[in-house]
């Protein structure tokens, strides 16, 4: 008889303080204002950065490092905490102790590298870019591999929850879904949570060698999609595939909030994703390549989650 145990505590977070002690959000949460109303909104706004700007709320994965931790991770890059895997008791917040810092933004999806670990970062501003860097066994001492200027019209910047590795090769793909810093903030509604749609804007595929440090090839497809999270990724060849759960636009968003999220699919709850390969010749300037992944994935048995 195999038994399995299962055990869970709240990350102690500055957000999780406030909201034990005072019964609501210290910052602007994924979706929520911490504010109701333009008034309530500014107030909160203002309570937040006075308590470092972006949420710490560090609630979407958690990587396991060399040291025999583990770091819980959201995208404002101070949403970093480290925990004890045995017993779950927060250590405290971690620590990235480097010079080269990723910035305000990164995915919430590190992936392993080689002895460590590599990530995309995004800025916003003053001057708007996409940094792909590596950082060592402990997620530490972060060192950039390259930038990316965006491909959107300025002042527009693609939103990135995730991206993907194969290889020797990380692909950030640029889909026309832009940060909204307004709704961002909490001060204003956009489209789909805190981003908006650019119908008349390209997905683009950027390749990055990331031992030779520059961006090889840039790809765009010919009919725009949205992603939010990439299942795999890897070289057959001089292919380069990336498998991605594919939305038409952004729209799913909306379906992450809680009441649409516990409704069935056809009753307008989460709309799923069609698993499918893009896939990328590095040796031409080929079209990339939109294939409909066969298997459970494919048909009615869809990918649900996002």
């Amino acid at each position: 008889t195999m038994l399995v145990r299962g055990g869970s505590r709240y990350l102690r977070s500055q957000a999780y303080e406030y909201a034990s002690t005072n019964g609501g959000l210290l910052y602007n949460e994924f979706g929520t204002a911490a504010g109701v109303g333009l008034a309530g909104r500014a107030v909160s706004l203002m309570r937040g950065v006075l308590a470092g700007g972006t949420t710490d709320n560090a609630c979407v994965s958690v990587v396991p490092t060399a040291d025999g931790r583990a770091v819980c991770l959201s995208e404002p890059t101070r949403a970093s905490y480290a925990i004890d895997p045995k017993t779950l008791e927060t250590l405290g917040a971690h620590s990235y102790k480097g010079s080269d810092l990723p910035g305000l933004l990164h995915t919430a999806h590190p992936i392993p590298y080689g002895d460590g670990f590599v990530n995309v970062a995004t800025a916003l501003f003053p001057v708007p870019k996409y940094t792909v860097y590596k950082s060592d066994g402990n997620f530490q001492h972060p060192r950039r591999i390259c930038d990316l200027a965006p491909s959107q019209n300025f002042p527009d910047v693609s939103w990135h929850h995730s991206f993907a590795v194969g290889g020797r090769y990380a692909i950030v793909i640029e889909t026309p879904c832009v940060y909204n810093v307004a709704a961002l903030v909490g001060v204003a509604d956009a489209a789909h949570i805190a981003f908006d749609w650019r119908d008349n804007a390209p997905t683009t595929l950027r390749v990055v060698d990331i031992e030779k440090g520059e961006e090889v090839t840039k790809r765009t497809l010919r009919e725009p999609c949205f992603f939010f999270h990439a299942a795999n990724a890897f070289v057959e060849g001089t292919t380069l595939h990336v498998d991605v759960g594919y939305y038409d636009d952004a729209s799913m968003l909306n379906g992450l909030a809680l009441d649409r999220m516990r409704a069935a699919p056809s009753t307008n709850g989460a709309t799923p994703s069609r698993l499918t390969r893009l896939s990328i010749e590095l040796g031409s300037d080929a079209d990339v390549r939109a294939t409909r992944l066969d298997g459970p994935a494919a048909g009615e048995a869809l990918l649900v989650v996002p």
